[in-house]
């Protein structure tokens, strides 16, 4: 595990098997979120966007992640789920038994991330999002007009991890918000 130059974590894994010798150097690409509440989350991946779990495993103390991470007396949830038309698989992690730190993220905070998801109708999920309790950062706390034919919304997920939920409009979208001051 390395730290890029933004302090984010990457991790590398090898698999069992040799590749070959003209192998590419990266053969697959998974993210990883660390998660406060595993059910927390998975209420809002699973049943609100629809995501497939994939796998859901309580690790315990595995020695190899403790090795992996340095955290010797972490014990560790994972959750891989896919989204609906997706190939890549989101990794979600809750550690337990070592000191964490919830950080109250906003999007141009170093070390923010974000996910775009695309939905058919941005504003009912929106809807949706706020009623489970998802805090919306976009200005007005719904969606805005992304030229020039979708309408969008960032969102921060129970995690402070970000989605900018898109949609397209059937035909251009009202003109940019212009906000004075």
């Amino acid at each position: 595990m390395v730290k890029d130059l933004d302090g984010r974590f990457v991790e590398l894994r090898q698999p069992a098997a040799a590749a070959a010798a003209d192998a590419p150097a990266l053969t697959g690409l998974r993210i990883s979120v660390a998660v406060a509440d595993m059910a927390k989350t998975l209420a809002i991946y699973r049943d609100l966007f629809a995501f497939t779990v994939e796998e859901n495993k309580n690790l315990g103390a595995d020695a190899q992640l403790r090795a992996l991470t340095g955290l010797a007396t972490a014990e560790f949830h994972r959750t891989i789920v896919r989204g609906p038309g997706t190939s890549l698989p989101i990794e979600l992690v809750e550690y337990s038994g070592v000191d964490r730190k919830t950080h109250e993220m906003r999007i141009q905070d170093r070390g923010a991330a974000r996910m775009q998801v695309r939905a058919d109708d941005v504003g009912m999920l929106v809807d949706k999002m706020k009623a489970a309790g998802l805090r919306v950062a976009s200005v007005g706390g719904g969606p805005v007009p992304i030229p020039p034919n979708f309408m969008g919304a960032l969102v921060a997920d129970p995690n402070g991890f970000f989605l900018t939920v898109i949609a397209p409009c059937a035909t251009a979208c009202a003109p940019r918000l212009i906000r004075e001051g």
